[in-house]
């Protein structure tokens, strides 16, 4: 089987992108979405991904798998709970925040 990823936000996105790349066998890239215009398209277009600045478009496309949320630690929890909400299975890290702040 093999899960479609969309990367939310691209600036560490792209090491994200770097794992999922070499697990082509199991993952493949969906949108990178990101506000920032020209730094998404420049990573859409490194891993061959489409991109947008619409995050719920990409939430609520049923061809996503997996959201990789990539925001700073304190724009996680809205992004996490919407992508739950439809079912998505949710990768993100908290750097230094204890298991509480999850």
């Amino acid at each position: 089987m093999t899960f479609r990823a969309c990367i939310v936000e691209a600036e560490i996105g792209g090491e994200h992108c770097k794992g999922y790349a070499k697990l082509a066998d199991r993952f493949t890239m969906h949108p990178v979405c990101d506000l920032n215009e020209e730094r998404g398209l420049a990573l859409a277009g490194k891993f061959g991904a489409a991109f947008t600045r619409n995050l719920n478009v990409a939430i609520l496309d049923s061809e996503i798998d997996v959201i990789d949320v990539c925001w700073p630690s304190h724009a996680h929890f809205q992004t996490r709970i919407d992508a739950l909400d439809t079912q998505k299975v949710v990768h993100c890290k908290l750097f230094g925040q204890a298991a509480t702040a999850c």
